[in-house]
């Protein structure tokens, strides 16, 4: 029941969000911003290295990394340039308190890389209310522009792969 009124509350306001809408291909993106759950080191190292392999091709990224823990872990402390936030900082329908967190949110990002697997209130949250052009994810989050379906046992490495090769074919818009 608890999910069911967050849900509501999280489609109520994000449907008020008023925000510039484009496809957005890799040739055309200026920032992109990546949300990832960041359960596992080696999950953070293949973020890590997908925000520098964008990074190489002139892309400019910034990351925020969910931890599903009221703390965060001491190997999280060891990456710099992404911000984690934890349990502490949210509310109990999903919405982040931490104000860089907020600040991620209100980024107009060429595209938005939801790299989670399952649906998450928060993460959902923040992509819903993202002010970002284009948002792409796996099936699991509504609130993306382009769902990825993935396999039952896909996991980030393969969603990466996909969004590469999906957001690199697509035609962008006009302007």
């Amino acid at each position: 029941m608890k999910k069911r009124i967050a849900q509501f509350i999280i489609k109520n306001l994000t449907s008020k969000d008023k925000r510039h809408r484009q496809v957005v291909n890799w040739n055309q993106a200026k920032l992109v911003g990546i949300l990832f759950y960041a359960d596992s080191e080696p999950v953070i190292h293949r973020v890590n290295q997908f925000a520098r392999d964008l990074n190489d091709q002139g892309i400019s990224t910034e990351i925020c990394g969910y931890v599903n823990r009221k703390e965060l872990l001491d190997f999280h402390r060891k990456f710099e340039g992404i911000k984690f936030f934890s349990n502490k900082t949210v509310t109990w329908y999903g919405r982040p308190k931490d104000f860089s967190v907020n600040k991620f949110i209100a980024r107009e990002f060429s595209i938005l890389i939801d790299l989670n697997l399952q649906e998450r209130l928060t993460t959902k949250y923040i992509t819903g209310r993202s002010q970002a052009h284009f948002k792409v994810g796996s099936s699991a989050n509504s609130m993306v522009d382009l769902m990825i379906a993935m396999e039952e046992k896909g996991d980030v490495d393969q969603l990466i792969i996909e969004i590469q090769k999906y957001v690199g074919i697509l035609s962008p818009s006009k302007k």
